[in-house]
């Protein structure tokens, strides 16, 4: 699928030091990646670390290859992934879509356009991004789970890691955090806001990927910045062209609602519903959509095109929509005019 990625200088910058943070750990030079943390993670960056954490990191890192999973399929997937994430350094880096004029408050942002990209190579962004806000926060079982650069046993003890976590780093054991099963929460004052934007990345993938309740969570503002949250746009699916039959539509709608096939109907079926008919007007549809304001219902006129993302929303269009550069001016109609 072809995607559109929109970030402001200080969002890409962000998500590029999580990138290069993982890749320094997939080439196993942990030093150099805890270097980088320290720099762009924390406020106070030059007393993050403690003085003998080279030596420390050295330790940690012929511990986690020790715990590797040294088999052909594990080697052939740990290589997969990493090229995944050069692949996305690079285009994060290199690719520069300037399709459509920004207003002036927005001047800053720029969007990419990156082509054939796979849910998978999706998924491995959203993974690099929460790994690194996860890891900044304290939170170092982080590296025997999914999101960990490294195939690690989910059953491994995880009180090394944090045994080397405060050998490495002494930000946490200054400010009273001695157990090992603390850590940060998001909004730290001890934090860099580059942590927060990835927060704010991560979860703006999760949610153009997942399929969600219509009255669930939305991409929160969590940067302590006046920037518009990071936006993703994935193609969306053609459903059909509205010729103003609305019982048709009802049906059609009912049959392709994703939530309806995704959830179970203990849920609340009034939360799931892929459309809404109001009282003072019950011969118009309304479908929800999202966009940065958040959940809004928009009202389907005959002729109109309707498209369903993968998270369950609609995008509804006056013409017909070829790609995704048509799809996000028209998910966008109220930034983009």
């Amino acid at each position: 699928m072809d995607i559109i990625i929109r970030t402001s200088r200080l969002q890409r910058k962000a998500i590029q030091n999580a990138l290069l943070f993982y890749i320094h750990l997939q080439n196993t030079n942990f030093a150099l990646a805890f270097k980088r943390l320290a720099k762009n993670g924390f406020i106070d960056s030059e007393a993050a670390l403690n003085d003998g954490y080279k030596e420390n990191a050295l330790k940690m890192q012929e511990y986690v290859l020790q715990k590797t999973d040294k088999s052909e399929e594990g080697q052939k997937t740990f290589k997969k992934k990493k090229k995944t994430v050069e692949k996305w350094l690079n285009t994060i880096c290199d690719t520069v879509f300037p399709s459509y004029e920004e207003s002036e408050e927005n001047k800053d942002e720029i969007l990419l356009y990156v082509p054939d990209v796979t849910e998978e190579e999706l998924y491995i962004l959203k993974d690099v991004l929460e790994f690194y806000m996860r890891i900044a926060l304290g939170q170092w079982d982080e590296f025997t789970n999914s999101i960990s650069p490294f195939l690690l046993s989910r059953l491994d003890d995880v009180k090394p890691y944090y045994t080397y976590r405060d050998q490495i780093f002494n930000i946490y054991n200054r400010n009273g955090h001695y157990d090992m099963a603390s850590s940060f929460g998001i909004g730290s004052k001890k934090l860099q806001e580059g942590v927060r934007r990835c927060y704010e990345m991560e979860h703006e993938i999760l949610n153009q990927l997942e399929i969600a309740p219509y009255c669930g969570i939305y991409s929160m503002k969590w940067a302590n910045d006046s920037e518009r949250m990071p936006g993703v746009c994935l193609e969306a699916k053609y459903l059909f062209q509205y010729d103003g039959d609305k019982e048709k539509a009802i049906r059609q709608l009912d049959d392709m609602s994703l939530q309806k096939k995704h959830y179970s109907s203990s849920i609340n079926k009034n939360c799931l519903s892929p459309y809404r008919i109001f009282s003072d007007q019950p011969d118009i549809l309304y479908l929800p959509i999202r966009n940065q304001n958040g959940v809004l219902y928009e009202p389907l006129e005959k002729g109109m095109y309707v498209y369903q993302k993968r998270n369950g929303y609609y995008v509804i269009s006056k013409y017909k929509i070829k790609n995704v550069m048509d799809q996000y001016p028209a998910e966008n109609k109220d930034i983009y005019k």
